[in-house]
């Protein structure tokens, strides 16, 4: 609990330091495994993406933030949960908006929010899946409409993680 802790005030001190800056990667991006997955969009075509895969709570704490807006076109984190739930996403410091697909522990993408960017430590809007969620999918703004991914009748094609 003592590292958590420690974690998260260095955590918050560093973004409170750096909000106005962005950055091509951070460590913790650094430290993401690198995968390619397959989503199948309305279409029943397949769509082979490279994703950074953040699949512990620092990961998945950092996320995009501080990444620089040019990063996120060629970028996507695939967020692994242990058990399928309802997480809450935020932006803050997050230099561009972003798509976020909400996936259930079939692969089926059951909720697909924008996220819009917000370049501060805190107080920004959340974004709750409406969905019990195994993945999330953050990617840039309308990648999911340009591949006709939509919710509800498109899927994650689950491998053995």
């Amino acid at each position: 609990m003592k590292i958590l802790k420690l974690f998260c005030l260095t955590l918050f001190l560093y973004t409170g330091l750096t909000h106005a800056q962005c950055q091509n990667s951070t460590p913790m991006v650094e430290q993401m495994q690198e995968r390619y997955i397959e989503l199948l969009n309305k279409d029943g075509e397949s769509i082979l993406l490279k994703v950074k895969v953040a699949d512990d709570v620092g990961e998945q704490a950092a996320g995009f933030q501080h990444i620089c807006p040019e990063k996120f076109a060629s970028t996507a984190i695939l967020f692994l949960f242990g058990q399928a739930k309802k997480p809450t996403f935020h932006m803050n410091n997050v230099h561009a908006n972003l798509d976020i697909a909400f996936i259930d522990e079939q692969g089926l993408i059951g909720d697909i929010q924008l996220m819009r960017e917000h370049l501060s430590s805190g107080n920004g809007q959340l974004y709750p899946s409406q969905v019990l969620t195994k993945y999330a999918l953050e990617v840039h703004e309308g990648y999911f409409q340009q591949n006709n991914i939509e919710a509800g009748n498109s899927y994650l094609k689950i491998n053995d993680w």
